[in-house]
């Protein structure tokens, strides 16, 4: 029989899976998990993802400074146009799911990701806004 210890690697902040018997499907699955986990935080790797999530901070704080200023010209009316609550909910959620690599916490939680995902979608919604509003004055 399969029986697993739980191991803490180094490299990785997570608890895993280790199985003497390399036969085991979740065994196989642990071994690459922990092998992922461990390339995962490669110096190269951090250091291109503390520079990549500085730089979307700094766009995205710059574009919500934008919307602030749109914000105290249009007063009212910028709540009216629902691509400026889209933008805002793009740019903050940019925010919230990139500084989780930045700090180095590297959390697993499924709500992180799944702000992620809906921020990706959301941001391509407004793209196919944006691209709607360039290509109407054409026709």
């Amino acid at each position: 029989l399969v029986s697993p210890r739980p191991v803490q690697n180094p490299s990785c902040h997570s608890t895993l899976i280790s199985c003497k018997n390399g036969s085991n499907t979740s065994c196989n699955m642990t071994a690459a998990t922990q092998d992922l986990c461990a390339r995962d935080h490669e110096p190269y790797q951090r250091t291109f993802l503390l520079y990549a999530g500085i730089i979307v901070i700094m766009l995205a704080v710059l574009l919500i400074f934008y919307e602030y200023i749109q914000l105290a010209t249009q007063q009212m009316y910028y709540f009216k146009n629902w691509e400026n609550v889209i933008q805002m909910f793009v740019f903050v959620g940019a925010i919230t799911f990139v500084s989780n690599f930045v700090n180095a916490c590297m959390c697993n939680s499924s709500a992180i990701w799944q702000l992620g995902a809906f921020v990706v979608a959301s941001a391509w919604f407004n793209l196919l806004i944006l691209l709607r509003n360039v290509a109407a004055p054409i026709n």
